[in-house]
């Protein structure tokens, strides 16, 4: 008997010691964003009132401003090509990356919900002295982020331009509901946290063959931007905080505007599926411009930059 009690418990302490240990094991979490480390980045710099931010101001500055929101996970060198096309076609381009992203500061004290993303694009329109109505193209969750900060603030925007946005999705995945419940959700994090913050991105494209390349490419800008400590637990906060499997609210706001509004989509996208774009443009009044794409995934320009990037300068001229 004194035997099988020893057993239990050196079997207890083994699942207790993996259980701390592999989390730890697979953080892939190890260098502090210092100003040194901020050099392998491109870019400028503000500090804002919430922290430093990451940005780059391009092209001619007497052109609109187009804001470049990116998705939950990405820098702001998601949008390199999109910037040099709508410079050439005249516009000037603010990317930035969001708190906890690329090289911008991880605060602990944030909520990542849709307070703290409104608040630093104010504070980096402001410190930037953007005083005219910009346009607005946000990837995934930035297109939910473009929504929000636009009903926040309409008088400040020209255009809205979202691809496969976040802001409806009635199915969540099983393990974005868990990761909501206090303490089992971390742990479930912190085991699975990779993949969902770096992971497989071949997911995001159609064609894995014809985009392996933009795959690794993004690949290697998400795993720069993972390896400095606090970016798992922004992207977690912002799952938790932002909402965004439901901005319903945010989106019959700017369906009272008359603000433009366009709807990009993949009709192969294997994270939030296509036919959302419906329940969103109903929640716009039904006068949002909607373009699916028969042969893109989730990330349109970066899948098919040639089709889309044409649409957005079309939809932004208009304005």
């Amino acid at each position: 008997m004194t035997k099988v009690i020893f057993r239990l418990l050196t079997g207890l302490i083994i699942i207790s010691i993996v259980a701390i240990a592999v989390p730890l094991l697979r953080d892939p979490e190890h260098a502090e964003l210092t100003s040194e480390a901020r050099d392998q980045f491109p870019g400028s710099y503000l500090r804002l009132s919430d922290g430093m931010v990451r940005y780059k101001l391009s092209g001619p500055p007497e052109g609109e401003t187009v804001l470049l929101i990116g998705g939950l996970t990405t820098s702001l060198e998601f949008f390199d090509l999109t910037k040099e096309r709508l410079n050439k076609a005249g516009y000037q381009t603010l990317q930035f990356d969001l708190y906890g992203r690329g090289a911008s500061d991880r605060p602990n004290h944030l909520s990542y919900g849709k307070s703290t993303y409104i608040k630093q694009i104010d504070d980096l329109l402001l410190a930037l002295n953007i005083k005219q109505k910009v346009h607005v193209v946000g990837q995934s969750l930035g297109g939910g982020i473009a929504i929000t900060w636009s009903a926040a603030n309409p008088e400040k925007v020209r255009s809205i331009s979202i691809h496969a946005s976040a802001g409806y999705l009635p199915n969540p995945p099983a393990m974005l509901s868990i990761i909501k419940i206090p303490i089992v959700g971390d742990y479930l994090w912190w085991l699975a946290g990779n993949e969902v913050a770096v992971g497989n991105v071949d997911k995001y494209f159609s064609d894995k063959v014809k985009s392996k390349e933009v795959a690794q490419n993004l690949k290697k800008d998400l795993k720069k931007s993972a390896m400095f400590i606090g970016y798992r637990s922004a992207v977690l906060k912002t799952l938790r905080n932002f909402g965004p499997d439901n901005l319903q609210a945010s989106f019959k706001k700017v369906g009272e505007t008359s603000l433009g509004v366009q709807i990009i989509w993949g009709k192969k996208d294997e994270l939030i599926p296509f036919h959302n774009s419906t329940r969103l443009n109903d929640w716009l009044g039904g006068k949002a411009s909607i373009k699916v794409l028969e042969n893109a995934g989730h990330m349109p320009l970066l899948e098919k930059p040639d089709l889309v990037i044409p649409l957005v300068i079309k939809h932004i001229n208009n304005y």
